[in-house]
C-alpha cells in the first residue's frame, strides 16, 4: 500500500498554483497533477504522497523562487489556516501545548505507512520547544525535504505567536538525517 496524504495539507498548495496559472508548472507537475489541481481537492480525501511532494517542490520553485524564507512564510500562512479549521489545536497562553497538539494532529494528515516512516518527537523546555524530525526515507537529503522542514518550522513558529508567545524566535539544525526545529518565546 502506498503512502497517502489528506487533502487538508494540499489545499493551500493547490491555491498557490491556481492563483499563478500563467506560470510554467509543467517542469514540476504532471498532467495528472494538474488535473487534480484543477479539480476539487477534498480536505477529507486521501491523495498520493508523490503528488504532495511534487506540489510542494513546484510551489517552492515557481512561487517561492527556491527560497527557504518563502517556505517559512508559507508555513506561517498555513498555521493561520489550520487554526481556523482545527480550533482545538490552540491553547491560548501556552505555545508549547499548542505545538504539541499540532504535532499530534499532523500525524492524522498522513496514512499509517507515512506515520511509521517519519519519526517526530517533541522536547519541551522553559519557554521553548524542539521538534525533532526525521523525514521519510524516500525524501531524505532531497530538496523537497528542505521545503517540508522549513514549512514545518514556519508553522510551529507561527503557532507560538498565535498562542500568545512574545518575542518568538526559531531556528533549525540538521545532524545526520535528523532536524531539530526549535521555537522559543517570552
Amino acid at each position: 500500500m502506498s503512502v497517502q496524504v489528506k487533502g487538508t495539507i494540499l489545499v493551500d498548495l493547490v491555491k498557490q498554483v491556481r492563483v499563478a496559472k500563467d506560470k510554467n508548472w509543467g517542469q514540476y507537475l504532471t498532467p495528472e497533477d494538474m488535473a487534480l489541481v484543477n479539480g476539487e481537492i477534498l480536505t477529507s480525501a486521501w491523495y498520493p504522497d508523490a503528488f504532495f511532494y511534487r506540489l510542494s517542490l513546484a510551489v517552492y520553485k515557481v512561487i517561492g523562487g527556491s527560497s527557504t524564507e518563502a517556505c517559512f512564510a508559507y508555513g506561517q500562512l498555513t498555521a493561520h489556516n489550520m487554526i481556523e479549521v482545527y480550533k482545538n489545536i490552540l491553547v491560548q497562553g501556552d505555545p508549547a501545548s499548542t505545538i504539541e497538539r499540532f504535532v499530534t494532529r499532523r500525524q492524522s494528515f498522513f496514512s499509517t505507512e507515512y506515520q511509521d516512516a517519519e519519526k517526530n518527537h517533541v522536547e519541551k523546555g522553559v519557554n521553548r520547544i524542539t521538534l525533532y524530525s526525521l523525514a521519510e526515507k524516500k525524501i531524505r537529503n532531497t530538496e523537497v525535504e528542505v521545503v517540508i522542514v522549513y514549512s514545518l518550522l514556519g508553522i510551529i513558529h507561527e503557532l507560538a505567536v498565535i498562542a500568545g508567545g512574545k518575542n518568538v524566535g526559531s531556528h533549525l539544525e540538521k545532524k545526520d538525517d535528523q532536524y531539530a526545529l526549535t521555537v522559543q518565546w517570552k
